[in-house]
């Protein structure tokens, strides 16, 4: 059975999903260069064909993973869109009706049903993708149970029971919901509707500070540990007066809907500091997260932990979920905002076609685009400016390089899936060097000061640097760790500069055999079994992604070495 997932909204992608195993994904943002395009990932549909040699008639179902109607998508509509709620006193009449009537309809069951019943001129531009596709075969699914399918079928220990929450802006009417996921499939519990969502808090604040919402709520994050915490506390109050956590459920103490709130945070905002808002914001977020993950792990009594949706990006709020007492295990789907709603979608699908069969867990995610090795070398060959070194032993000649204060890009192989570089498509330099990141941040990065880079490291060095006392696995970086004081000088450039914790990437063995072979070198010469990792792009361009944006991004920073498919490239 070959099935497509899609998502046709915020950072479009598509899944294929054969005989139940993940066999590629990608966002539309790797073939356009535009970070989270938007819209029906045309190009990553052609290219799943074209990869896998599949053809429109063998496909068995193509699914979107969310049914609303969504439109505007290009980063200045988006700003729009927020600008324009941003002076609104509320949503109108019509707006109110509406939407009271799609809440009934999905409480009642039905919303989906008449969704896929009557609403087929959405479909349309899956089989403008795919001529040749029987008519029926593409469905649209709840936004929600998709992020919840992406969480729990990806887990390593799916077929258990474990709990299963979803937490983003919004996505067809909700924000939040609780699960249960077992062998016969996920039952929701409890669920909390749109308007009563601290993630939309947390991008309307990230508006109202001048920066991309649904983009750069990160920036906001790692500015917040740089306060101090009576400061964050005291703005912490302000947004515990929008909204609480009630038993499963957040609920808003505001008259508004969250994404109404414009009026009102510039008011409760005004005179406050920039970073102490950022730091607020984050304490409130991570206070209600915590109590929201409690409530529910104590209401079903269940240990194992399954997340999806945009907010658990917030890796600092993960972490603190992952040391609750209650947790035993816990996974996040991997880049879990809505480009993990392909991946969500198709897994559904296998699940409730296949009774009694489940897909395959995720492992790793470098499924995307590949390097081809002779195209990267006619790319080579026409590009002036830079020369080619032969190396019989290429992670051992990076970590020479590293160990001499180099900085090394690679675009190697499969690209990951998601927004965090794993090794593919990442800057890598010698975290013990202090200069490591003002020459990232400024000459290579071109990005915000204050923001932090990541370390990456062999699973089974992690002892060394991090405090995992249950194991927590984090081969895609969705966990904030605390680190040994003594261990700071080996890996100051990789952590978060004010609390000195790390996003790390912990490789387990067979994930990224020439990664792996790197990090060992690198060891050996230096005895530091840790190495800076970030995304190989330019501030606000998309991850590259084929041997040509490599060599592009190369050649317009201040980066001097590019390890390229199987070739080491270096500007002249």
């Amino acid at each position: 059975m070959n099935i497509i997932g899609i998502n046709n909204g915020h950072n479009a992608s598509a899944a294929l999903l054969s005989g139940g195993k993940l066999v590629r994904i990608a966002q539309e943002e790797r073939f356009t260069g535009k970070k989270n395009h938007g819209g029906f990932p045309f190009r990553t549909v052609e290219w799943l064909l074209r990869e896998t040699g599949l053809r429109a008639e063998d496909i068995d179902a193509v699914v979107l993973g969310q049914w609303f109607n969504v439109s505007g998508f290009e980063r200045e509509e988006i700003i729009a869109a927020y600008n324009r709620a941003a002076e609104s006193p509320g949503p109108s009449a019509r707006d109110w009706v509406r939407r009271t009537a799609r809440e009934a309809l999905v409480r009642s069951g039905a919303y989906e049903t008449l969704k896929n019943r009557f609403d087929t001129g959405r479909f349309e531009p899956a089989y403008a993708a795919l001529p040749g596709l029987p008519q029926g075969r593409v469905s649209a699914m709840d936004h929600h149970r998709a992020h919840a399918a992406g969480a729990y079928y990806g887990a390593h220990f799916a077929g258990e029971r474990a709990l299963v929450l979803t937490l983003d802006g919004q996505g067809d009417g909700l924000c939040a919901t609780v699960s249960i996921g077992g062998p016969e499939g996920l039952t929701r519990i409890a669920s909390t509707q749109a308007g009563h969502s601290i993630g939309d808090i947390y991008a309307r604040v990230t508006h109202l500070m001048g920066m991309v919402p649904l983009e750069h709520e990160y920036k906001l994050m790692g500015l917040a540990p740089y306060v101090e915490d009576e400061k964050a506390e005291k703005v912490s109050r302000i947004f515990e007066q929008y909204v609480e956590v009630d038993g499963l459920n957040f609920v808003r103490r505001i008259p508004e809907p969250t994404h109404y709130i414009g009026a009102r945070l510039r008011k409760d905002l005004q005179y406050v500091r920039f970073d102490a808002v950022a730091a607020g914001l984050q304490r409130f977020t991570e206070k209600r997260m915590v109590e929201w993950a409690h409530n529910a792990l104590r209401h079903t009594g269940l240990r194992k932990l399954a997340l999806g949706g945009g907010t658990f990006m917030n890796v600092k709020a993960n972490g603190l979920i992952a040391r609750l007492d209650e947790v035993e295990d816990i996974f996040i789907c991997p880049s879990c905002g809505d480009e993990s709603l392909s991946l969500g979608a198709a897994y559904l699908t296998y699940a409730e076609r296949n009774k009694g069969c489940l897909p395959e867990p995720l492992d790793m995610l470098y499924l995307g685009p590949e390097i081809d090795d002779a195209e990267a070398a006619r790319v080579v060959a026409a590009t002036p400016g830079v020369e080619v070194y032969a190396e019989a032993d290429l992670p051992e000649r990076v970590a020479e390089l590293l160990a001499d204060g180099e900085i090394v890009a690679r675009c190697s192989g499969r690209t990951e899936f998601g927004a965090r570089a794993l090794g593919n498509r990442s800057l890598f330099a010698d975290p013990s060097r202090p200069l490591a990141t003002r020459t990232l941040n400024q000459a290579i990065k071109m990005r915000d000061f204050w923001m932090p880079f990541a370390p990456i490291m062999l699973a089974d060095r992690q002892a060394k640097y991090i405090l995992n006392p249950k194991g927590i696995r984090s081969p895609h970086m969705m966990f904030a760790y605390d680190t040994y004081p003594e261990r700071f000088e080996d890996m100051a450039s990789a952590l978060q500069p004010a609390d000195r914790t790390a996003r790390a990437q912990l490789v387990q063995p067979g994930q990224n055999p020439e990664v792996e072979a790197m990090l060992a070198a690198f060891e050996r010469r230096t005895g530091r079994a840790v190495v800076l990792n970030t995304s190989y792009n330019i501030h606000g361009e998309a991850m590259v992604s084929t041997a040509a944006q490599g060599l592009d991004v190369l050649r317009r920073s201040g980066l001097r070495w590019l390890w390229l498919g199987k070739q080491l490239v270096r500007k002249v």
